[in-house]
């Protein structure tokens, strides 16, 4: 059981990482402030992927998502600073700073409260997520955690950010490939526009494009069709326009 099960449907890969973070809250706070944080920055990309009323930062750091005006402005004021809480808590233990057993567990407080956020208003289906509820995080004293393991983790997690990163290169670099082929096209559009418009002031089509079927067989020939498509072809024989 966990406090974060209503991530695993649609976002099993943070439900994974908030759950192993919730799971070491009280038995390696630093550890836990370490996955916290990653689950955090994994959400928060997340919505800026799939929510276009947001502006990514040229600073894509978790910081500079967090503190970027679009995204200040989706959130209350509280929760703003709740996210920093997470992030201040994580860098501390990636640093192999002292991270209490209390500071663990306002992070992973801090971190269902913004996760119940993101099914809130963008879950595909509604459904009542069960208060927070501390007896579903395992107990035990707390355990030294050496620098380099929590190093380790560290990489893990920047890794994973390497990779987030290197995906949206791919996609704003087909982004910027399509607008660049849109704005060739309409250059080339714009420039036949001119051309003609050009050549029809210097230029008569009926004398550089000479007819070659006098008018009154085309206007007949014309006349013809209509009629058979009317179902009056015998009509046509000897017909003239008035």
């Amino acid at each position: 059981m966990s406090n974060f099960n209503f991530l695993q449907k649609q976002w099993p890969d943070i439900y994974k990482e908030a759950k192993e973070a919730e799971q070491l809250t009280l038995l390696s706070p630093k550890a836990s402030a370490i996955l916290t944080r990653g689950a955090l920055e994994m959400a928060i990309n997340w919505i800026y992927t799939n929510d276009n009323k947001l502006a990514r930062p040229f600073n894509d750091s978790l910081s500079g998502l967090i503190h970027e005006q679009s995204f200040r402005e989706l959130i209350e004021p509280q929760m703003f600073r709740e996210l920093n809480l997470i992030r201040y808590n994580g860098n501390d233990g990636a640093h192999g700073k002292r991270v209490q057993q209390s500071d663990a567990i306002v992070s992973i407080k801090n971190l269902f409260r913004f996760l119940s956020f993101l099914e809130i208003y963008y879950g595909e289906n509604e459904i009542r997520i069960a208060p927070f509820n501390m007896l579903l995080i395992p107990d035990g004293n707390e355990q030294k955690e050496t620098l380099k393991t929590l190093q380790k983790l560290e990489e893990q997690l920047e890794h994973r950010r390497e990779k987030d990163k290197e995906e949206r290169a791919k996609i704003e670099a087909q982004a910027a490939q399509i607008a660049l082929l849109q704005k060739q096209l309409e250059a080339q559009q714009k420039q036949h526009t001119q051309r003609r418009e050009e050549r029809e002031k210097s230029k008569d089509p009926e004398k550089v494009i000479p007819i070659l079927i006098p008018e009154s067989v085309t206007r007949k020939l014309y006349i013809d069709i209509l009629l058979k498509d009317a179902g009056w072809e015998n009509l046509s024989e000897g017909r003239e326009l008035e």
